[in-house]
């Protein structure tokens, strides 16, 4: 999944329900990728985060 491709960039994302199961399957929404950002979040992070998201959907798209 993307977490799993994400963490092999060296970015740690969440991905799934979060424990809000019912409401995402009210939505349609099958499961969500959550990053957290804190105050020793630096840009070159961030980078790292896009470039994992934007490779993990040429990946599993």
């Amino acid at each position: 999944d993307s977490a799993e491709l994400d963490d092999k960039q060296g970015v740690a994302v969440r991905a799934g329900h979060h424990c809000c199961m019912p409401l995402m399957k009210a939505f349609g929404i099958e499961g969500t990728i959550r990053a957290s950002i804190g105050l020793y979040t630096n840009e070159n992070d961030i980078d790292s985060l896009i470039q994992g998201l934007k490779k993990a959907k040429d990946m599993l798209s």
